[in-house]
């Protein structure tokens, strides 16, 4: 009997090995995504780029300089420790995604607790282009990703994980568009879904960029002028 409780304790304890490995990889992975071996990666500025394809210095240097002046509206400046990693959209893109495979980028808290990461899906960093693969709505300017994912990582900071999580979709995601100056979606495609009564993910982010640059007329543009004064409001207490 002894016997046999030992040969299913090594059982049990085999098979937690075998379950919690992986998953201990995967969580580092996500956390430091530089552990999934990305071949090509140079230090420009105060950016670390990674890639799974070659890439020229001089094309993202050119790339993160746009993106730099496009983020100069969120009154914000350019923070050290960023890392950019461009994929293919293959096994690393899938793995690091999760559940939002069908984006152009994305930056994951856990990413900016270690330090701050941009993960992006198809990326050409000659043409300063990225994909998702969606044939409407499928592709941007590489340079306005990185700007949309950076301005998430800053209006973080300035509201807080939590307080930025609780923003409208809408608004954080418009946000993010009117800062990087375009979305996915042509005002014709735009015009055509709507008519058709076609659902699309980049719906929210056209008509959310719409509203901040309304907005944005009257009280400005930056992080400060567009969500802290509300949160102070939310905050207040009563006298």
């Amino acid at each position: 009997m002894d016997k046999k409780r030992k040969t299913k304790a090594k059982r049990r304890r085999g098979l937690s090995l075998a379950l919690g490995l992986p998953l201990a990889l995967w969580m580092s992975a996500l956390a430091a995504p530089q552990l999934l071996a990305f071949p090509h990666h140079a230090e420009i500025g105060t950016t670390r780029v990674y890639s799974e394809t070659p890439f020229r210095t001089d094309d993202m240097r050119r790339i993160l300089a746009r993106s730099d002046a496009l983020t100069l509206r969120t009154g914000r400046s350019d923070p050290a420790g960023t890392r950019i990693f461009l994929t293919d959209g293959g096994w690393r893109w899938t793995i690091l995604a999760l559940t939002s495979r069908g984006a152009f980028a994305y930056t994951r808290p856990i990413s900016t607790i270690v330090s701050d990461a941009v993960v992006v899906n198809r990326a050409d960093s000659m043409a300063d282009m990225a994909f998702n693969g969606r044939p409407i709505g499928g592709r941007r300017k590489l340079s306005g990703v990185i700007a949309h994912e950076r301005t998430h990582i800053w209006t973080g900071r300035a509201l807080g994980l939590v307080e930025n999580a609780l923003l409208p979709n809408w608004q954080r995601e418009g946000y993010a568009d009117y800062i990087a100056q375009e979305t996915s979606l042509s005002a014709a495609e735009y015009q055509w879904l709507k008519q058709s009564g076609t659902t699309h993910p980049a719906i929210p982010y056209y008509e959310g960029r719409q509203r901040i640059e309304a907005m944005a007329k009257t009280k400005g543009g930056t992080i400060a002028a567009m969500f802290q004064p509300a949160q102070q409001t939310r905050t207040r207490t009563p006298a």
